[in-house]
């Protein structure tokens, strides 16, 4: 019985760059199988390195990247299909090219994603530790005497309330920026995946 491999799929920038040098291994007119040889080599520090040789050793056996890629656990299906339809179609190079273009635009999308995302939360974090020291400011003037906490301008209180808006308002700015940008990284995504596109 044939044990079940551990999904350990390449990120979308990793697929961009293996695409892209499948890409340019085909473009230079080196046989596959050698080109998948070195390819293998160039990942022996990686934890990717054993599927990479069983996948080059697969290669060299059959002359077919979808025969290597079919049983490895470092390509999602989408990957594996495409690189089969592209093979049928004379046009694995176009394939490749299209993918490296996918995987890189999907890279760039969780890029921005994550960023719109944390810069925010930074924000977040930096408005409440300023809260934070006014309010024990403020708790640090009402323990002392009366006239102590009495004494306290009415300008500063103005200020914490102007500035908590205005932080307000520029996270609600970021939410939209942020929502917008992967408005416009989606609709780049869905744009053509052929090369002259």
């Amino acid at each position: 019985m044939k044990s079940k491999q551990k999904r350990a799929w390449m990120t979308p920038s990793e697929v961009s760059l293996f695409c892209q040098q499948v890409e340019l291994l085909l473009q230079s007119g080196i046989p596959l199988y050698e080109g998948m040889r070195s390819l293998a080599d160039n990942y022996q520090s990686t934890p990717y390195r054993e599927a990479l040789t069983e996948l080059a050793q697969k290669v060299d056996e059959t002359g077919s990247l979808y025969e290597g890629i079919r049983e490895s656990p470092l390509f999602s299906a989408y990957v594996r299909e495409m690189v089969r339809l592209g093979e049928r179609l004379g046009e694995l190079e176009n394939v490749c090219h299209g993918l490296a273009t996918y995987y890189e635009r999907e890279d760039n999308i969780r890029k921005a994603i994550r960023n719109a995302v944390t810069y925010p939360l930074v924000l977040i974090a930096m408005m409440a530790c300023v809260s934070a020291s006014f309010s024990s400011g403020q708790l640090a003037m009402d323990s002392g005497s009366a006239t102590t906490a009495t004494t306290m301008p009415a300008t500063m209180s103005l200020g914490i309330c102007s500035f908590s808006s205005s932080l307000l308002e520029c996270l609600m700015m970021l939410k939209r920026i942020g929502f917008n940008l992967s408005r416009c990284c989606m609709a780049g995504k869905l744009g053509s995946f052929d090369r002259r596109g």
